[in-house]
């Protein structure tokens, strides 16, 4: 027996309640996602912060891929390398918020695609029929410049980074 997938897409307008984001409880979590592109490299920097419902740094990271022209396989790459931290860490239930209006859809089967995306849509789909307490929402560019920050970071750096509960003063003045 499969189980249903349901997937929770906020309304953007809701981010309007709430200056750095909308929780829709007190012990939530939120992910932040963003990739940064360096296209004469040809690298995508990951980058993911992830806060309390109180707004306070819990973790983030950095990593980058080779980057083949297709932005949104970079977002949602960004989006899968969280769920991968926040499975890791333990920090159940979440709010997913990425600038990727077209990763979200994906996300919740709004749109559909043939394309290389759709290995890493069905990993991060299998993360939530693993974890019913999940919601995922669109925001503005300008509310994730700390995710993109930290994707930018990737793309100088060679080796995949991790912060964990206090942020290093490398990364602190960009969250």
């Amino acid at each position: 027996m499969h189980k249903k997938l349901v997937l929770n897409l906020l309304e953007p307008h809701w981010s309007s309640q709430r200056k750095d984001g909308f929780f829709p409880d007190k012990n939530w979590f939120r992910l932040n996602s963003d990739a940064a592109i360096n296209e004469v490299d040809g690298l995508a920097g990951l980058g993911v912060v992830i806060k309390n419902s109180k707004g306070e740094f819990t973790a983030a990271s950095s990593s980058r891929i080779s980057f083949f022209g297709d932005i949104d396989f970079a977002e949602a790459s960004a989006i899968l390398e969280g769920i991968k931290l926040v499975e890791e860490l333990g920090l159940i239930p979440l709010v997913v918020e990425s600038d990727s209006l077209n990763v979200i859809r994906l996300m919740s089967k709004r749109i559909s695609s043939n394309l290389e995306i759709d290995w890493v849509i069905t990993e991060v789909r299998e993360f939530i029929c693993k974890n019913s307490v999940f919601t995922v929402k669109h925001i503005s560019r300008s509310c994730n410049s700390a995710a993109h920050n930290v994707a930018k970071i990737a793309l100088v750096c060679s080796e995949p980074c991790m912060w964990v509960q206090q942020a290093a003063s490398d990364i602190a003045f960009l969250l």
